[in-house]
């Protein structure tokens, strides 16, 4: 009787597995494993986090300042001041990148990126200049190569490509839609931040509508290749406010040798996991913070398929002591 029910048993496991690779199913890649812990040594609220060097920069909500935090935890340098001044911050701000020692801010206030230089040895921060985006409402910011690629909402194009100067070099994806915020379903396809994957690729993220579409630079202008859906289902991105509507802050691309990847923060109600996706959009990896207690926010990529994000104890985000540092893994699921 025993030795039929292991038959079975195996004759079950080896009709499951064939049934995952008939359907293309990833089972073993994308876990995100804890490989750091790094405890603030006070509560912050993070926005975004930057490795530099042998530091992590990021924005404290709660001061509103950039900080410049050791791997210890302890800030060792502080930057900003609230007002509309050369080098000062409006309340929504938010650092984008850092490149050859200079930190690029987008404040989306005040409508303008503000330079800062760094010398990570002393540790020192100092203003250098600023320029304003003048197109439109601007909504996401992204740095690659000392090129600022600025994702507009209302404006004549989509996309606009300054240099560090803010002198405009590329406009791509011209509005059908002056004023989107009049209808919302409308207003879906407008918010979108576009990353730039290198010199010839573009990725379009849709907050709203949970699309994703990658494009390649032909002749100076950007074509469609491929065209994604994120495959997240009901219950994940059910919000109070809005049902059945996506809420994405903080996607992070990785791509490496096994592929490409979408780790997101569950943007639904509570953002208690991190989901990892494959190219076409289907969810490949989980991560739970084994406290479940936990709320997680300030999703950021590193570098090496590495990503940071910090933990908090509950809605009012007290107690945000906590940044982990995860790594991709796809070895195993």
């Amino acid at each position: 009787m025993k030795i039929r029910m292991l038959l079975l048993l195996l004759l079950l496991l080896l009709f499951y597995l064939i049934s995952c690779k008939s359907n293309n199913t990833i089972i073993q890649k994308g876990k995100i494993k804890d490989i750091s812990n790094i405890e603030l040594k006070k509560p912050l609220l993070l926005q975004k986090i930057i490795k530099y060097k042998n530091y992590y920069i990021s924005k404290d909500k709660i001061q509103k300042k950039i900080v410049l935090i050791n791997k210890n935890g302890t800030i060792i340098k502080e930057y900003g001041n609230t007002g509309k001044g050369p080098g000062q911050f409006s309340d929504s701000f938010y650092p984008i990148d850092v490149y050859k020692g200079i930190l690029y801010i987008h404040d989306l206030s005040s409508q303008k990126i503000i330079k800062l230089k760094l010398i990570a040895e002393k540790p020192f921060i100092k203003y250098l200049d600023e320029f304003h985006l003048n197109e439109g409402s601007s909504y996401k910011a992204d740095v690659k190569k000392g090129k600022i690629y600025i994702s507009y909402i209302t404006g004549k194009y989509q996309l606009y490509v300054y240099n560090s100067k803010g002198t405009i070099l590329e406009k791509h994806f011209r509005m059908k839609e002056r004023n989107p915020f009049k209808n919302k379903d409308v207003l879906k396809k407008y918010v979108n931040g576009y990353y730039s994957l290198n010199d010839n690729y573009l990725l379009k993220a849709g907050r709203m509508s949970g699309n994703l579409t990658f494009y390649k630079k032909e002749n100076n202008k950007y074509k469609v290749i491929k065209k994604t859906n994120l495959s997240l289902p009901e219950d994940v991105i059910k919000r109070k406010k809005k049902p059945g509507s996506y809420n994405i802050k903080g996607i992070v691309y990785v791509e490496n040798k096994e592929g490409r990847y979408f780790v997101i923060p569950n943007p639904g109600e509570k953002r208690v996991k991190i989901y990892v996706l494959n190219e076409t959009g289907d969810i490949v990896g989980v991560y739970k913070n084994p406290t479940s207690n936990y709320h997680i926010s300030s999703l950021s990529y590193l570098n090496n398929g590495k990503v940071s994000f910090q933990v908090y104890t509950n809605k009012k985000k007290v107690n945000a002591n906590i940044i982990k540092v995860g790594e991709l893994n796809n070895k195993r699921f």
